[in-house]
């Protein structure tokens, strides 16, 4: 009797090994990932999960399931939106440019997006001046985390960019140059650096990842919270960022977006879903 219990008691922890493994691979939970390690990866998932980027505002729902442990997750998948009804007090001032309601400077409806674009994109200077201080293996395996990092930046900065027009681009992030005040770039030609910088990105990612080492592959699948390492999914993710944005901009700047779109409908942008 011991025995068929303990062989049944090794077979129920099999059974259920397997089904966790299951689980976790069907629903990942992003609140895993390494909060130690090298700065790069540090960098990376801190802004991959920044506030306002992808995980989104605080809302009805996200009060109805805190305590329950899957706050993070449904922060991240977007499930957990701010809930805007009328019974807002600034719903009615929506159309506020300067104030603090609507769209104002402080306004609750977009929550100041400008200022969070600067705020939730400071992991990238730093990325930027580390990245000039390592060389070799250490590069090559860091290098793809400044890249995904830079694609984040330029996807916020096209976002802030549709909301507010004129932003601060081209001198933004440059406070160790000594420029607190950098200018206001035209909306046209920050569009198009962005476009030109994801397309030498998402052509460079393949690469990129092929020459990490086997641990730093192995970082990288547990830091990346959206994909988990699947380079190719970055790839695709990027392309479509470019498709969007380029034919957005088809109006005003359509020798551009052409070359873009042209380029895009050579490569197959939806290989698997996302």
């Amino acid at each position: 009797m011991k025995k068929i219990f303990f062989l049944t008691a090794i077979a129920f922890s099999v059974a259920f090994s397997g089904c966790q493994k299951t689980l976790e691979k069907e629903f990942y939970n992003p609140e895993v990932y390494s909060k130690v390690g090298s700065a790069f990866s540090g960098y990376f998932t801190k802004t991959l999960y920044t506030w306002k980027l992808y995980v989104q505002d605080y809302g009805e729902w996200w009060w109805e399931i805190a305590g329950t442990g899957a706050m993070g997750v449904a922060g991240y998948s977007q499930v957990a939106q701010r809930y805007i009804t009328d019974r807002y007090a600034w719903f009615s001032g929506y159309d506020d440019l300067s104030g603090t309601n609507g769209f104002g400077s402080e306004g609750q409806l977009y929550n100041n997006r400008f200022g969070s674009f600067y705020v939730g994109m400071n992991a990238w200077p730093a990325m930027k001046n580390l990245i000039g201080t390592v060389s070799g293996q250490e590069l090559d395996d860091n290098q793809i985390y400044y890249a995904l990092t830079t694609m984040m930046k330029d996807y916020y900065a096209l976002m802030t960019v549709d909301f507010y027009d004129n932003i601060p681009y081209s001198e933004a992030f440059s406070g160790k140059n000594s420029i607190f005040f950098p200018k206001y770039d035209d909306p046209k030609e920050i569009y198009v650096s962005v476009l030109n910088e994801l397309k030498t990105i998402s052509e460079q990612l393949p690469d990129m990842y092929n020459k990490m080492s086997a641990s730093a592959k192995a970082t990288f699948s547990v830091q990346d919270i959206a994909f988990q390492g699947d380079v190719n999914k970055w790839v695709q993710y990027i392309n479509a960022i470019r498709l969007r944005h380029a034919i957005r901009i088809s109006g005003v700047e359509e020798a551009t977006a052409k070359t873009h779109i042209q380029d895009l409908l050579t490569k197959i942008i939806f290989q698997n879903k996302i």
